[in-house]
């Protein structure tokens, strides 16, 4: 599909789509990668360019379906195929350092499938645990799930924990010498999700809210520079189309990669989910008031924009000889919203309580001041009843670095975007791509300003948890991520 047809597609289906030139960028250049492509002029001969060709870095990629037969609602309803859904790997390996990371086409993957996912992996590979990012998609149209109580959901789990292990030993043992290199432009799909209102906020589009339009690509050559494997990276639920849309199916995120992999016949294509928890696409109804969900056809075209733009981008990319790769990771506590001690608590729970009171004999509306009670209710009872939660949930943070100009960060759960951009701004001279979705979920983690506009007050999924994250987890995760790439940029200089 052309660039030219799929923009009006788009158009017609009450989006608004801009695509802007990329900027080509290289993994060894100091240079700012805002510079516009430009045509090599290069006239070496091979064996001139052989000394630069030398490159400890050693890359394999390998594919597995993990699509199931069919997919079984709790009430009987069956949902056919729409796409294949697949497990991806790629194994970097420098020197003594291996490090892998999985994309696959799921909604989340749950705590025991990380640690079923990396045992099986130090089991297939000898790859450490802590050596292993995985990054779910967070399609809405996936494999069963155990919580929707669907059929074959929990060994469906367990399944595609051990696709993606097996994947990653498959990737392990075609690794050959890669030359790497970075793109980065502009796809503006991506729209804020909650709006507030006076008396709270309220999901639907806000295109005034925060949100990053970035597409960024790394690309992975062999050392004649034919393309070997592409990670792709876009901070949006991949919701075009649900379940609702009547099939399983990757959503864009799938046909994103079958762009590239069509016009670089040979390689294969990773897409890694951004800190989207608060960004969808823009697939609006006619008077842009909503958000609309379509069909697999629907997920296509969008996949088509995305496409053509990582197509560009891996056209402006230059690859070069990346000397160095490093992973590290911890476990950091986030904070639970208004979880101040008991006694601050139990003030607030009085006057929450007094406020609803006031709204009901004003027959005004209550919702908002009800869930309010109920969630300082339930932090109260976690107080009294000594649950360490409220001090805090331990998650895990991980930082990967190629070379000196590439970062990966991984946050578990649903970060928001300016989490995602917080991290971009705290590295202006790397290309930095923060994921979310990245190994055990664990729910929404807002903003300071989500908090702000009072979403972790209304906001759901606290994951089990008496109340949301709180807001000051975003300045928890930029300085988490500040702090590992400190160290690893330490010890790579000794």
């Amino acid at each position: 599909m052309s660039l030219l047809k799929a923009t009006g597609l788009l158009l017609a289906a009450s989006a608004v789509v801009i695509l802007v030139s990329p900027a080509g960028g290289q993994a060894g250049d100091d240079r700012s990668t805002s510079r516009p492509a430009t045509a090599s002029t290069d006239t070496k001969t091979t064996a001139e360019r052989e000394p630069l060709m030398k490159t400890p870095l050693k890359v394999g990629v390998a594919r597995l379906d993990i699509t199931p037969p069919v997919r079984i609602s709790r009430s009987g309803k069956v949902f056919p195929i729409g796409t294949p859904l697949y497990a991806t790997a790629i194994v970097l390996e420098c020197g003594k350092k291996r490090i892998a990371i999985v994309c696959a086409d799921t909604q989340l993957f749950f705590k025991d499938q990380v640690s079923v996912a990396r045992k099986r992996i130090k089991q297939l590979t000898g790859i450490p645990a802590d050596h292993v990012m995985l990054n779910s998609s967070h399609t809405h149209a996936g494999g069963p799930l155990p919580w929707n109580r669907e059929e074959g959901g929990k060994e469906y789990l367990v399944f595609v924990a051990k696709k993606c292990a097996d994947a990653v030993f498959m990737a392990d043992k075609v690794k050959r010498p890669a030359l790497v290199g970075y793109a980065r432009g502009n796809v503006n799909l991506a729209i804020n999700r909650w709006k507030k209102k006076d008396w709270g906020v309220r999901w639907g589009p806000n295109p005034d809210g925060p949100a990053d339009q970035e597409l960024t690509l790394v690309r992975f050559d062999s050392l004649d520079h034919t393309p070997i494997a592409f990670l792709a990276s876009y901070a949006s639920h991949p919701t075009v189309s649900t379940l609702s849309g009547g099939t399983v199916h990757g959503d864009f995120p799938f046909f994103l990669r079958e762009a590239l992999e069509r016009a670089y016949p040979g390689s294969t294509a990773l897409f890694a989910t951004g800190t989207g928890g608060d960004i969808k696409i823009a697939f609006l109804n006619e008077d842009k008031s909503n958000f609309r969900y379509g069909t697999v056809d629907d997920a296509r075209r969008f996949g088509s924009i995305f496409g053509a733009e990582a197509v560009k981008l891996a056209k402006a990319t230059k690859t070069v000889p990346v000397r160095s790769i490093a992973i590290a990771s911890t476990m950091v506590k986030l904070p639970l919203y208004r979880a101040k001690g008991q006694e601050s608590v139990r003030r607030e729970l009085a006057d929450a309580e007094k406020n609803l009171k006031k709204i009901a004999a004003q027959g005004a509306g209550q919702r908002i001041a009800r869930m309010s009670v109920r969630r300082l209710q339930r932090l109260l009872d976690a107080y009294e009843k000594g649950d360490k939660v409220v001090e805090g949930v331990p998650v895990e943070v991980q930082v990967i670095t190629l070379g000196d100009h590439i970062l990966i960060s991984g946050v578990p759960g649903e970060p928001m975007a300016e989490i995602g951009m917080g991290i971009k701004k705290a590295f202006p001279n790397r290309c930095v791509i923060p994921l979310g979705f990245t190994n055990e979920y664990v729910g929404y983690i807002p903003s300071r300003y989500m908090e702000s506009i009072g979403w972790c007050n209304y906001g759901d999924s606290p994951w089990g948890r008496p109340t949301s994250f709180s807001g000051a987890s975003e300045d928890i995760l930029i300085k988490t991520v500040k702090d590992l790439a400190g160290k690893l940029d330490e010890s790579r200089k000794k």
